[in-house]
């Protein structure tokens, strides 16, 4: 039996309690649907969720992330597009259900919104240092929703209609698609909210070279 191309698009799509409807379409891409175990994790973390109809789309192998997460969202149904970065940590198990009800308090006045980010609980001392000195590596959790540019792909919602609407994700930025994201939402004149009361864990760089090549890439 030939052995699937590693560069053959794959998607990976659960419906947890199998909805015809779901509420939430969480799209995850990722390069090859494992990122060291991580991917499983999230899948069991979803599962947990308190919030349900759900369905849940890995795509898998599909470059660059603007584009990964175009084709998933062309491929599920539900009301809000949750996109997930495949190396992040959910640490609330009420997190999908914060998202929606903030969507709900504020109809058709919010873009887009996301939880704050957290250091992963196993991080090393340069890691835990970045936190404290690189004001995107953690955020401080809100107990208000407030907006916020600091919503970022590691964890962002946004309306699926309101998102091909505005043109979906750059297929062409090899990165960065989360600022062009939020900017071109606040040219419609949408907010972008960070959820109250939640956060997700993400990492930071865990040592100088890795830092210094994330700075280049990012310029």
């Amino acid at each position: 039996m030939p052995r699937p191309d590693p560069d053959e698009p794959r998607f990976d799509h659960r419906k947890f309690d199998r909805p015809a409807h779901p509420t939430v379409s969480v799209v995850i891409p990722s390069a090859d649907g494992h990122r060291g175990g991580n991917v499983e994790l999230l899948l069991d973390a979803l599962q947990e969720q308190t919030h349900r109809p759900m369905e849940v789309l890995v795509a898998i192998g599909i470059r660059p992330n603007g584009r990964a997460r175009n084709y998933g969202a062309e491929r599920v149904t539900g009301e809000y597009l949750v996109f997930i970065d495949d190396d992040v940590e959910i640490q609330d198990e009420e997190l999908i259900e914060k998202i929606v009800r903030l969507f709900q308090d504020h109809p058709g006045k919010v873009g887009a919104v996301g939880p704050s980010q957290r250091l992963l609980s196993y991080s090393n001392d340069f890691q835990r240092q970045c936190g404290v000195q690189l004001e995107r590596m953690s955020t401080p959790m809100v107990e208000e929703a407030i907006d916020s540019d600091l919503v970022t792909h590691a964890c962002l919602a946004i309306p699926r209609d309101l998102y091909w609407e505005i043109g979906a994700e750059s297929e062409v930025l090899p990165r960065g698609t989360d600022p062009d994201l939020r900017n071109r939402l606040r040219k419609e004149g949408y907010s972008i909210l960070l959820v109250p009361n939640t956060a997700v864990g993400h990492p930071a760089p865990e040592n100088w070279e890795v830092l210094f090549n994330t700075a280049f890439r990012n310029g």
